[in-house]
């Protein structure tokens, strides 16, 4: 897969989440909806990269499972921050809306990438 591909399903799979959260949770009032999906496709743009970067050169000495836990933490801190300061949510609700939208782009990307060989 490469880093486009992955991007490109990041997005995907990060936006569904936000839409979940946006309108059958609530997080955001319906008119703020698209500032959230702007946020949320910005926040993944901006992290994806840096994620990359840290997943193929600056961490590869890492055993994938620390290598992958560092870089998640790092993009949900980043995230939250953007979700927060940016996208209007509590402190609590961005920190949820970052760690589920990674959490599931994650997973679902260990399912998907060895299928996409």
């Amino acid at each position: 897969m490469t880093q486009l591909e992955a991007l490109v399903l990041t997005l995907v799979i990060e936006l569904a989440v936000v839409a979940v959260f946006a309108t059958a949770l609530r997080f955001w009032p319906r008119p703020a909806w698209p500032r959230a999906f702007m946020v949320a496709a910005a926040a993944s743009l901006l992290s994806h990269p840096w994620a990359w970067w840290a997943n193929t050169s600056a961490l590869v000495m890492l055993p994938f499972l620390e290598r992958a836990a560092v870089i998640e933490i790092g993009v949900v801190a980043a995230e939250t921050m953007l979700y927060a300061l940016v996208a209007g949510l509590s402190w609590g609700r961005a920190l949820v809306v970052a760690t589920v939208a990674n959490a599931t782009s994650f997973a679902l990307g260990l399912v998907i990438a060895p299928l996409w060989w």
